[in-house]
């Protein structure tokens, strides 16, 4: 399915770089909608979500620029992904923040340690100090946060939802992924 130079060379790695380069191969095959070596850039961050890793928007624009296929412009092959994201997960950058780490960053808007944050707060601060959020994007965050009907965000209880699992398992959640695909696909038409 993939060119040969795309698998891991066995001699020359270890069994974990392998093992590595062989969860890629299976998250990249999962995107390959037209089984043609390639796959959409808009999929890049989730396949390395799958991965267990959370880029910033600048380090998945600056790898999405870094791989994407000069012939098929907005997509990008396993062959070119497989160096960058190794590196990436064998020196374990790019990790998810644990809740104890969420909870911290919340608390440094808690300047009244309420245990809670205000949604319009949050709203604010997201759309109009340091990386500006898209709107879309805010409300979404802002509905999953708030169960409260005051708009209050209890962060403690919400930074659990917020928590990445280590890795997200592409195999057993193939069928669901690809079901995804086409339903987004026949929406577009």
């Amino acid at each position: 399915m993939f060119k040969k130079s795309a698998k891991p060379e066995k001699s020359k790695k270890s069994s974990y770089q392998a093992f590595t380069e062989n969860q890629i191969a299976e998250a990249f095959e999962v995107f390959d909608e037209d089984r043609k070596g390639k796959a959409k850039i808009k999929h890049l961050g989730t396949i390395i979500r799958a991965m267990g890793r959370v880029p910033s928007q600048y380090e998945l624009e600056e790898m999405s620029s870094e791989i994407e296929d000069k012939e098929y412009p907005g997509y990008f092959r396993l062959e070119k992904l497989l160096p960058p994201l190794t590196k990436i997960l064998m020196k374990d950058q790019w990790k998810p923040a644990s809740k104890e780490e969420i909870i911290k960053a919340f608390r440094v808007l808690d300047s009244d340690r309420k245990g809670y944050l205000e949604a319009e707060q949050l709203r604010k601060l997201f759309l109009q100090h340091g990386d500006k959020f898209p709107e879309e994007a805010v409300q979404i965050f802002l509905d999953n946060a708030t169960a409260d009907p005051t708009g209050k965000i209890n962060y403690k209880e919400y930074s659990e939802q917020l928590v990445v699992p280590p890795v997200f398992d592409i195999a057993e959640n193939r069928r669901e992924i690809r079901e995804k695909l086409v339903d987004d696909r026949y929406r577009m038409c």
